[in-house]
């Protein structure tokens, strides 16, 4: 009970940015409570606690991610009489939600989850010039985004 209360929100908004829909994002981590509490006795110390549920929340969300890619096969389609104006309605967060995946991940974990470029390249496993440069690309798309008005 006491990770749900510490952590419960930051992970539940780790899955609302992979996943871009709060149903989805309470469900996968309502998932990841429940793989977190299942694998417990597994947790090595090999890294904070936190890092590891980061870890397990992402994994799960991704993995919803991708089944619901998969699933979904219909396109929202919009009257021809209705004018939505996404451009000049953009928030922060909904433009970080328009990133690509990478680019999104990497702009969660550096400015919200407040990890180093060395210690996102090592919880991804990837080169830290890689990690550089999507952080670079992203913000850039994010600046892009929020200007184009």
């Amino acid at each position: 009970m006491q990770a749900i209360n510490t952590y419960g929100s930051k992970l539940y908004n780790i899955s609302l940015f992979v996943l871009r829909n709060e149903t989805l994002a309470e469900d996968s981590t309502q998932e990841s409570f429940q793989k977190i509490w299942k694998s417990l006795d597994k947790f090595s110390f090999k890294s904070s606690l936190y890092t590891w549920m980061y870890r397990i929340t992402y994994n799960t969300a991704l993995t919803t991610y991708n089944k619901e890619k998969r699933h979904r096969s219909e396109e929202i389609t919009i009257e021809k009489g209705a004018s939505i104006d996404i451009v000049n309605n953009l928030s922060l967060k909904e433009a970080i939600t328009k990133l690509p995946l990478n680019q999104r991940q990497t702009i969660i974990m550096f400015y919200f989850l407040d990890y180093s470029i060395k210690d996102i390249a090592l919880e991804l496993s990837i080169n830290e010039n890689t990690i550089k440069s999507w952080l670079r690309r992203a913000k850039t798309n994010l600046k892009d985004q929020l200007n184009a008005k």
